[in-house]
């Protein structure tokens, strides 16, 4: 089985010139933020979902990975291999209308 890899230039232009910090703290930004985004989109179709974000440290995950946990409306599997596909595209974020100008 194949998939296309493809670029948003859109995406990849903001990452280049507003988000590239010299820590990892924003890889944890975006993270929360994708955990957020996908509290909302599921709250458009539940609106009295629970909305909650936990992290599971390094410490705890036995394999030395932070792992970000949301009760968010999650991804179907085309999704996923369409996201990990695509450099600089947000899924909920362009879905909700929050997409990167």
């Amino acid at each position: 089985m194949s998939f296309a890899f493809r670029v948003d230039l859109r995406g990849v232009v903001d990452l280049l010139s507003h988000h590239l910090y010299a820590t990892p703290r924003v890889y944890v930004r975006e993270l929360t933020q994708n955990a957020v985004d996908a509290i909302t989109a599921r709250r458009l179709s539940e609106p009295d979902a629970a909305g909650d974000v936990w992290f599971e440290p390094a410490e705890c995950t036995g394999d030395g990975t932070l792992r970000v946990h949301d009760t968010g409306i999650g991804l179907t599997e085309s999704q996923v291999h369409e996201l990990l596909a695509t450099i600089g595209r947000s899924s909920k974020r362009d879905d909700l209308g929050f997409a990167r100008h």
